[in-house]
């Protein structure tokens, strides 16, 4: 019998056909039939508990990748912290005679005000770039996290005088754990979320990592008594842990798939479009973007120039290229001006480019046609066979993320 009706529950995925009860009597009344075959009810509760409703459609192409290998680091990042929690109570003095609970308490509150200027000072200099360069930053908060964990280890073999300048340096690396992972998780979850449904997913990412952690937890309590004053097992097991930790993030950010531009991702699709007239893949594209700082593509490594991105009126007057500005060939057909000397390239917007990200990926891959080919640039080379190439390879132009200077102005009529 022709199914009626056919219908898809998206929270539990499952498809249902409604088809007549009978063949011959077309007024006959109407069954429901479920046409995807059971799973167990353990399968269900793992899926409606730990998983984003609507998985796997609802999430990004990459959720799944990114989340075993997020799984795997936080798992060695509690036991290797369990490790630390043990050490820095030794270096505070608890199991000592001699220490006071006044000394352990001055201690603690000092080492948590360092951590919380550290982290005001961090998320000050370097908040806007934790979005754009989410990859570096996350693999940043891991590396800072594992410094952390081996400062405090070694707590216990410093002075008294000396513990608490340990403690607070670590402190201070753990706010820039805090900040960087924080920021860049939800920068991550942004790009995971494909249905509107950021809340469910970092939600779920949160119960994902409570159950981890309570499996570690429960794993310390057997690990611990073994190790106890051991120290060669406690650093081999800190040591395997952590190149364990290390590798889970690497793999981690390097799964991830983001479909938005910033500065590298830019710079190594329009080189090979200037090199082949292609463009590449959302997949090739991340996959050649670098996750350490100091590995990543420059216009200045490039080209030999640096492009100032919404740069300031007052550069134009500093590196005296005011009449340049005025008889700049986009000046009077765009929404920015591109002006140019030896070592630096000026990309002038007379108008906010967050209202029109469009007008950012023009302006910045005309400063690069600039940078690449002066004004002698080939006939083949646009904005607008590249852009139609991107968005038919899977790239998103509604948003742009290039550090900018943000300024923007209009030239005053006399």
């Amino acid at each position: 019998m022709e199914p009626v009706y056919r219908e898809w529950d998206s929270v539990q995925q499952v498809e249902y056909i409604y088809r007549r009860r009978t063949i011959s009597a077309v007024d006959s009344p109407l069954e429901r039939v479920r046409v995807t075959p059971h799973r167990s009810r353990g399968r269900n509760f793992f899926r409606d508990v730990f998983l984003p409703i609507g998985y796997p459609h609802s999430v990004s192409a990459d959720y799944a990748t990114y989340q075993i290998w997020d799984t795997v680091q936080a798992f060695a990042s509690n036991i290797s912290g369990s490790l630390a929690t043990q050490a820095v109570l030794e270096g505070v003095g608890v199991g000592d005679d001699s220490a006071t609970a006044l000394a352990a308490t001055i201690t603690w509150l000092l080492r948590h005000g360092t951590g919380m200027c550290g982290q005001i000072m961090f998320t000050w200099i370097q908040g806007s770039d934790l979005d754009h360069n989410c990859k570096k930053w996350r693999l940043f908060a891991d590396i800072m996290n594992d410094s952390a964990i081996l400062i405090e280890l070694t707590a216990p073999l410093w002075a008294t005088s000396c513990i608490q300048f340990v403690l607070c340096l670590a402190s201070v690396a753990r706010s820039l754990v805090g900040v960087s992972g924080s920021a860049t998780r939800a920068a991550i979850t942004q790009h995971q979320a494909q249905k509107n449904n950021i809340s469910d997913v970092a939600a779920k990412d949160g119960s994902q990592e409570t159950l981890v952690g309570l499996i570690a937890l429960l794993l310390n309590l057997l690990i611990l008594p073994l190790v106890g004053q051991e120290e060669t097992l406690k650093w081999f097991l800190f040591f395997f842990m952590t190149c364990l930790h290390l590798f889970a993030n690497y793999r981690a950010v390097t799964a991830l798939q983001f479909q938005t531009f910033n500065q590298e991702r830019f710079l190594r699709v329009i080189t090979e479009y200037f090199r082949s007239q292609i463009v590449l893949d959302v997949p090739e594209g991340n996959q050649r973007e670098s996750v350490l700082f100091g590995g990543q593509l420059s216009e200045f490594g490039l080209w030999g120039k640096r492009i100032h991105f919404g740069a300031p009126f007052s550069k134009l007057i500093a590196l005296n290229l005011i009449s340049k500005w005025k008889n700049s060939p986009t000046k009077e057909k765009e929404n920015f001006s591109i002006i140019s000397n030896e070592k630096d390239i000026l990309v002038i917007f007379e108008r906010n480019i967050e209202t029109n990200s469009d007008v950012g990926h023009k302006a910045y891959f005309q400063a690069c046609c600039l940078a690449q080919y002066g004004d002698d640039v080939p006939a083949n080379i646009a904005f607008e066979d590249f852009k139609l190439q991107a968005q038919a390879k899977g790239w998103d132009f509604s948003v742009l993320q290039i550090n900018s200077e943000g300024f923007f102005g209009k030239e005053k009529q006399q």
